[in-house]
């Protein structure tokens, strides 16, 4: 996908995503401010997905991005996911999907800490790279994008919460009380 689309895999898949959930008609997302968030989003995801330059991220890049957007999209559309999923839950768990690397440095929390690294310290050693990358993105939007300036503001928070949360699941060394959670339910 990323050869196929120039090195801007999610920015193609994920504005698909939206057309095909009927996320921008629902919500009357601003189709060109989406774009634009897509589009930057894709490009600074640390990753020169096709070239070996400074940034290059052989894994966490805007191609594994597309990916796990791709996976999610998928285990979003199955019946039995559709009919307990609220559509705002839907709009958290596809933005969330995209930028859950955002920007990733391609080393884990645990080295970050140990360099005593910016991010580790700004976010107190407590799921930083996870907190980095949704508050990159936040930042973004908030700035030069805000495709989501047409929801009410309960909507928005519930929906910029769940986006949070999302992404902070994904810190692996916290994978055992997610996983603890999801048996006892």
């Amino acid at each position: 996908l990323a050869e196929c689309t120039g090195g801007k895999p999610l920015e193609a898949l994920g504005y698909h995503v939206f057309d095909l959930t009927g996320l921008t008609k629902e919500f009357q997302l601003n189709c060109t401010l989406l774009d634009r968030f897509l589009a930057h989003i894709n490009e600074n995801y640390c990753d020169s997905i096709i070239s070996d330059g400074p940034n290059h991220n052989p894994y966490h890049n805007a191609a594994h991005a597309a990916d796990v957007l791709q996976a999610v999209y998928v285990m979003a559309s199955q019946e039995m996911i559709r009919e307990v999923l609220k559509p705002d839950e839907l709009l958290a768990l596809i933005i969330a999907a995209a930028v859950h690397d955002f920007r990733h440095k391609g080393v884990s929390n645990g080295f970050l800490q140990r360099q005593l690294d910016d991010i580790a310290l700004v976010h107190n050693d407590d799921s930083a790279l996870e907190r980095y990358h949704v508050s990159e993105a936040f930042k973004y939007l908030y700035k030069h994008c805000n495709f989501l300036g047409g929801l009410s503001a309960d909507m928005f928070q519930r929906v910029r919460h769940g986006i949070i949360q999302l992404v902070l699941a994904t810190d692996l060394e916290k994978s055992g009380h997610y996983k603890a959670m999801f048996d006892a339910y």
